[in-house]
């Protein structure tokens, strides 16, 4: 099994009874790997979509829309890759990536009006694991 240390808002998260780095693992460790791979700007790799990249960005909403989308699609194939090459046999089913389900709720509005908006959009992201399970990830611009 693959560990890593859970991080909110960059920071990693102590557990206040040890003072330990709080592990994650499995679907949990999943979830965070995806976020991480659509906020991150594109590595030689592959890995990340750089989403914060494009926010106000001078093409349509319309077009911003199918960007997130496309880029999101383009991270996750290569997080894809990159868990096949390193520790696959040690990832449980969970952790494991089979493929995008569906990019869903890639809205691109202004949460006041309605209107779209290349500022301030959401987005959600499924994906299902080996397991069959399915790990839902939401961002946003503003």
């Amino acid at each position: 099994m693959t560990t890593t240390f859970k991080i909110v808002d960059g920071d990693v998260v102590l557990d206040r009874r040890s003072g330990r780095p709080v592990l994650l693992a499995d679907k949990e460790k999943l979830r965070q790997d995806i976020g991480e791979a659509l906020s991150v700007e594109t590595q030689p790799s592959g890995f990340g979509a750089g989403l914060i990249d494009i926010v106000g960005s001078t093409v349509t909403a319309f077009a911003l829309q199918a960007e997130i989308g496309r880029r999101a699609q383009s991270a996750i194939r290569a997080m894809q890759i990159l868990q096949q090459q390193r520790h696959w046999d040690q990832r449980p089913d969970d952790e494991r990536i089979l493929g995008i389900a569906q990019i869903s709720s890639n809205r691109v509005t202004d949460q006041k009006t309605g209107d779209l908006s290349k500022t301030d959009f959401v987005f959600k992201v499924d994906v299902v694991t080996v397991a069959g399970s399915t790990v839902s990830i939401t961002g946003g611009g503003s």
